[in-house]
């Protein structure tokens, strides 16, 4: 048992430090430099040619989550806890849910900045890394993979990524976001649902499941992971083709050599704004999904362990 002990909890430790390590460097990359700023603006302005339809569509699912919605959900992992007699698990899922929220809020309001480098969009020095709507949503399919039962968590998780990872996804389209706002926000919830899991498994409140998992649970984590990085694989496709077909990379190339500030003007090509959205929201679906998928197959060691019924 010490051995597994050890072995899943080298694994959790390691999930935490490739968290924080995407936490920085997106925050270094996309954030405090010109061209991340700028790719990532030029994706706000093609996001205004999206239909008002669709716009409405992501403010509906994003209007869901609120100060009352988290209340509610604290009040129901305190009755989970309390049916399987374990309050343990209750408070990893409920710190999960409240640490990932205060973090993402005092690091977006208080210790983070963002410099106005590629004044391209509107109020481009209002820092909105991580995004807050994102941690949230992600910090909700964490702590249920924490709190529910081994044999339920299948049928209420999955549904629960699908809506978590789509409010990635429609806070980009809304513009109420950046793609870089929701990878800091998959990295915090990651790196802090790591950390309580570290906690339950010192607690002794994760076990082997004694008849081994369902097979149907490495099928269904194959396929969200397939998924997942399809979806990235598209993404990138997408941003590379962009820059490379509008020269983006050459033309920084030749402002560095010749020593001058990047000046670029690919913005004012709307087809290059649109694809630029579209590989912004492709990219926050894809990290978003194996974000869940890989804090899941961690937890169940592909269904091997569990936290107690």
């Amino acid at each position: 048992m010490e051995n597994l002990k050890g072995k899943i909890g080298a694994r959790w430790i390691f999930m935490i430090v490739v968290a924080l390590t995407v936490l920085v460097a997106s925050y270094l990359l996309l954030v405090r430099t010109y061209l991340g700023q700028y790719l990532e603006n030029s994706a706000l302005l093609g996001a205004q040619q999206v239909s008002t339809v669709e716009v409405d569509d992501a403010l509906h699912n994003l209007h869901y989550i609120s100060v009352g919605s988290l209340a509610l959900l604290m009040v129901v992992y305190a009755i989970i806890g309390i049916v399987r007699k374990s309050w343990q698990v209750a408070f990893a899922a409920m710190g999960v849910l409240g640490a990932s929220t205060v973090t993402t809020e005092l690091l977006k309001k208080t210790i983070l900045t963002r410099p106005d480098l590629a004044p391209i969009y509107e109020n481009n020095a209002h820092n909105s890394f991580p995004s807050g709507h994102t941690t949230i949503a992600m910090a909700i399919v964490v702590s249920l993979l924490l709190i529910l039962s081994f044999r339920i968590r299948g049928w209420i998780v999955i549904p629960a990524t699908l809506w978590a990872v789509g409010i990635g996804f429609a806070t980009v389209t809304a513009r109420w976001h950046r793609f870089s706002d929701t990878l800091g926000a998959d990295a915090v919830v990651l790196a802090i649902g790591a950390i309580a899991a570290l906690w339950l498994l010192s607690r002794n409140e994760m076990t082997r499941e004694p008849g081994g998992s369902p097979r149907i649970r490495p099928i269904i984590l194959t396929f969200l992971g397939i998924f997942g990085v399809g979806t990235l694989a598209v993404g990138v496709i997408l941003a590379i083709g962009t820059l490379n077909r509008w020269g983006v990379i050459e033309a920084l190339s030749q402002a560095n050599a010749a020593g001058q500030i990047p000046n670029l003007q690919f913005h004012l090509d709307p087809v290059f704004n649109e694809n630029m959205f579209y590989a912004a929201q492709t990219l926050a679906y894809g990290f978003s999904s194996l974000s869940v998928v890989w804090f899941w197959a961690t937890l169940h060691r592909i269904g091997t362990v569990r936290a107690p019924r």
